[in-house]
């Protein structure tokens, strides 16, 4: 609020004529007029969104003063709210009729639209966004619009709004719910959901206009979080990553195979813990229909399984599935954390695939699949110490889970 009473007398003209203008925007205005003079004229009180007055006033009062005796010294106030006011104009008197004009005193407020914190809803999913009227009261509300963003900030929003919605009109704090459905599934490259509050068109003239936009760090299920997060979950495809004793038995292993001609491709060997829950749990959700909201939280991965509806966290899941490569149920607690255990492919075309045992001999296999999931084969593995997990077909580990 701006108040000031040292105008002094600015004319002796009539009609009499002054304008004010603003660096700031403000929202409303009461000014206290005088004059000393027989008549008893309007008062006309515009006000313009230009700096300048020019254009059409966005609001206009007309008042006048109380009647009183010939030169006695008459005062009004008058007052005038819009959006953005930059330029005051006012003007009083009766052509052709002198008397002394004045502006006694000037109180002017400016509106603020702050936007506080956008949070997720722990109950029911969705967001919450807080946001105060300060200053004055709004006459037209503003624009909530809210978006998913690549960064906190409103230039880095990705596509179209979410969600709009208009503001209240009163001055204090406010709130606006953001519907899940709404919201939906992260897109690709977002990071936050942020919530803009008259950033869009710009509305409504504010004092403070870098204090209009609330960001939420996403921690949502789905390929947004996996494209963001998963390295910090690791895994690797080396037998380098394995424990030495169970590497060593694994290359004699990879080795004899190749050696009478199979292909063998590794997939996994090391498995870090974090990467296997969000696998193992990410499996649950989207095929065996398990409870998002039962997911036991993990100190070291910030995730959020359940977004308070049910067909979102399937989605969620099925994308990390796909995402992650999975094609049998990952077990939560797996050797491939512990560093003993690989996921690898083997195939042969061969009729007769002739395969070394550890001690040297020589094991023909005729029948059956021309792959990993061949028996006979599973007994070679086991020569070397690398044991075949039957209800896992790329799975070998040195104690067969």
């Amino acid at each position: 609020m701006l108040e000031r009473s040292d105008f002094g007398n600015y004319t002796l003209s009539v009609p009499f004529k002054i304008g004010f203008s603003f660096e700031k925007p403000i929202a409303s205005a009461a000014i206290t007029v005088g004059n000393i003079e027989l008549e008893v004229p309007n008062i006309v009180l515009h006000a313009f969104t230009t700096p300048d007055g020019t254009g059409t006033p966005v609001a206009t009062v007309t008042d006048s003063f109380p009647p009183g005796a010939t030169e006695e010294i008459r005062r009004k106030e008058i007052s005038i709210q819009a959006n953005g006011i930059r330029f005051l104009s006012i003007q009083t008197g009766v052509q052709g009729a002198p008397a002394i004009a004045f502006v006694d005193h000037l109180v002017v407020e400016g509106a603020d639209l702050a936007a506080k914190t956008l949070s997720w809803k722990t109950s029911g999913g969705g967001a919450q966004f807080e946001y105060s009227i300060e200053g004055a009261a709004l006459t037209q509300p503003a624009k909530i619009s809210v978006y998913w963003s690549k960064g906190p900030s409103f230039v880095q929003r990705i596509g179209s709004p979410v969600f709009t919605q208009d503001s209240a009109l009163t001055v204090g704090s406010h709130t606006a719910t953001i519907p899940v459905t709404k919201i939906g599934l992260p897109p690709k490259g977002a990071r936050y959901l942020i919530a803009a509050i008259d950033q869009e068109d710009n509305k409504v003239g504010e004092i403070n206009e870098n204090n209009n936009v609330a960001s939420w760090k996403s921690n949502l299920a789905g390929q947004a979080w996996f494209d963001a997060y998963q390295s910090l979950y690791p895994y690797s495809k080396s037998t380098s990553e394995l424990k030495p004793a169970f590497a060593a038995k694994v290359n004699k292993f990879i080795s004899a195979m190749r050696n009478a001609g199979a292909t063998v491709t590794i997939q996994t060997t090391y498995r870090s813990e974090g990467r296997a829950y969000l696998m193992h749990y990410a499996w649950g959700i989207a095929k065996l229909g398990s409870n998002p909201a039962s997911v036991p939280p993990r100190d070291d991965v910030d995730i959020r399984w359940d977004f308070g509806n049910a067909a979102l966290s399937r989605q969620a899941a099925q994308q990390m599935v796909d995402a992650f490569g999975i094609v049998y149920p990952p077990a939560l607690n797996t050797n491939h954390a512990q560093r003993i255990a690989i996921d690898m492919s083997i195939s042969w075309t061969a009729a007769t695939f002739k395969i070394k045992k550890a001690n040297g001999q020589i094991v023909s296999i005729t029948s059956g699949t021309k792959n990993g999931n061949n028996a006979k084969l599973w007994t070679v593995g086991q020569s070397y110490g690398v044991l075949k997990l039957p209800a896992d077909k790329p799975h070998w580990s040195a104690d067969g889970g």
